[in-house]
């Protein structure tokens, strides 16, 4: 191919080098690391002041961000959930807490050096293509740092990690005081049972349909064992029973 040939080849065919990545959570995370792997050069943005997203959890809610309750454990196994190339702790459990899997993240962030790339309390406005972006690829990313202050910056290539549990659906403080029924005694249902309970009148979880092998419903009772026992939580459990030889608990009024 001869020089002019050569120079006829539109940009947008050139090796992708300067790439945006939208969040710090798991995803953003590793996003980060094989770019860098690929001989990219990412810049992450993210929101907050430290990486983990919605595994991050706060104890006063902020504005425009969500996060996990405070009890909840992870329902993936450790070895399915790691990722491929740093393997968990061994002193993990199977079903950690979910302080253990922030920490995780932290682990993973410090051994690959991926905090370097992550510019935190930077809020992205706006992604926009160019204008030659038919020839460019490049895309203009708008970001307002922590001091309010608006920056302009092009990439050839976005890769968007916010997730899409970015705005709470209802805050645990509206159950204070209220009867409420959970709809689902799987592991979310039993751990929105019990978070709910801390400030709720009363909690009934309604199990429609009996779903799981055995070892799914031991660990859901030795979830809500865990968390609930020695606490005076109104939680009452009713519906087709599987969750046969229970231990028992004052606060579950019917096990079958």
């Amino acid at each position: 191919m001869s020089d002019s040939q050569c120079l006829s080849i539109p940009k947008c065919s050139v090796m992708v080098r300067r790439v945006a990545v939208v969040g710090a959570g798991c995803s953003g995370l590793a996003c980060i690391k094989i770019c860098v792997d690929e001989g990219l050069e990412p810049v992450c943005f993210e929101s907050s002041d430290g990486i983990g997203g919605m595994w991050n959890f706060r104890e006063t809610p902020e504005p425009d961000r969500t996060s996990i309750y405070r009890s909840l454990v992870v329902n993936t196994s450790k070895e399915m959930m790691c990722f491929s190339d740093f393997p968990m702790p061994s002193d993990y459990p199977n079903f950690m807490h979910n302080s253990q899997l922030l920490q995780y993240f932290r682990l993973y962030a410090e051994h690959f050096d991926l905090l370097r790339y992550i510019n935190f309390q930077t809020t992205v406005r706006s992604v926009l293509q160019r204008p030659d972006f038919s020839l460019s690829g490049q895309w203009e990313v708008v970001t307002i740092n922590k001091n309010g202050q608006e920056e302009r910056h092009i990439f050839d290539a976005i890769l968007v990690c916010s997730g899409h549990y970015t705005h709470p659906t209802l805050p645990l403080s509206d159950f204070q005081g209220k009867r409420v029924v959970v709809v689902g005694t799987g592991n979310s249902g039993g751990d929105i049972a019990v978070e709910i309970s801390r400030s709720a009148e009363k909690v009934k979880c309604k199990r429609l349909v009996c779903h799981g092998g055995t070892g799914l419903r031991e660990m859901i009772k030795c979830r809500l064992y865990r968390f609930c026992i020695d606490r005076p939580f109104s939680v009452h459990v009713k519906g087709p029973g599987c969750w046969a030889g229970c231990p028992p608990m004052a606060f579950l009024s019917t096990l079958q």
